[in-house]
């Protein structure tokens, strides 16, 4: 019986080394945290007037600046029968303020020469997946 109980003791520490830890745990957690610097650019347009500008420079004419924001994102790897879950959230959130350098039409409405200008723009992006992962996928593929 003692002889029994040493070889299995022995199989599963040999299993343990061979296989990676992750297989034996119910389910896996990974999270991570990060730094984007956003440089918001382009154009911005809705019905144009005839005589005057059509698009907005985001950078030049609403004088918004890069800001760096943090981003968080979490994976949790669930037992087989369940999906696996994936979310990430960031935010972003730039504006800026200044006086108009031309005339400017922007949804039927007429910005003239001088007239001072605050712009604020607000996208926080979230990102939900779930998903079942395809087993030996990595072994068919040489990784």
């Amino acid at each position: 019986m003692r002889k029994t109980q040493l070889t299995v003791l022995c199989l599963f520490v040999l299993a343990m080394l061979i296989v990676p830890c992750r297989a034996f745990a119910l389910f896996g957690l990974e999270a991570g945290v990060g730094y984007w610097q956003q440089t918001p650019s382009g154009t911005l347009q809705y019905k144009p007037l005839a005589t005057t500008a059509a698009d907005i420079d985001i950078k030049d004419d609403l004088n918004f600046k890069s800001e760096g924001k943090p981003f968080v994102r979490v994976k949790a790897e669930l037992p087989l029968i369940l999906p696996n879950l994936y979310f990430m959230v960031t935010p972003m959130t730039c504006g800026g303020s200044g006086t108009i350098t031309r005339n400017i039409s922007f949804g039927g409405t007429q910005f003239n020469l001088g007239v001072p200008i605050e712009s604020k723009l607000k996208l926080d992006h979230l990102d939900l997946a779930i998903f079942y992962p395809i087993r030996l996928l990595k072994t068919a593929t040489l990784g």
